[in-house]
């Protein structure tokens, strides 16, 4: 995610065509990082009981997250301009990925050692 926020940060300072391309690839790059990686995690830490409802549980709160910050830019957008919109976005992913770094460093033991020691 930091990846991901840092190159949408990056867009508003650019002026060069060859520099959007690089920075959009980085962007896709931190993109196919981020999803299969929070799949992994979900998956590590919980229980394979409960494992279907978890996931679609996280893409529930991902899809909508696509809805509710398309409204939130839009009103960043409107309110100040583009720009604003994409740097706020990119500082929202980089805090979310401070935010889940400093949080799963507390959820570090994987489930099943969790569940096999209670």
């Amino acid at each position: 995610m930091v990846v991901q926020g840092l190159s949408l940060i990056l867009f508003t300072l650019l002026t060069e065509f060859y520099q959007f391309v690089i920075v959009a690839s980085l962007l896709g790059i931190g993109t196919a990082m981020v999803y299969p990686t929070f799949l992994t995690a979900v998956a590590d830490l919980v229980h394979p009981d409960d494992r279907a409802e978890s996931i679609g549980a996280f893409r529930l709160w991902r899809d909508s997250g696509y809805a509710f910050g398309a409204i939130f830019a839009g009103i960043v957008a409107d309110m100040i301009d583009l720009s604003a919109a994409i740097s706020i976005t990119g500082i929202i992913a980089v805090g979310s990925a401070i935010y889940i770094a400093l949080r799963m460093n507390a959820l570090n033991k994987p489930v099943s050692k969790r569940f096999l020691s209670s």
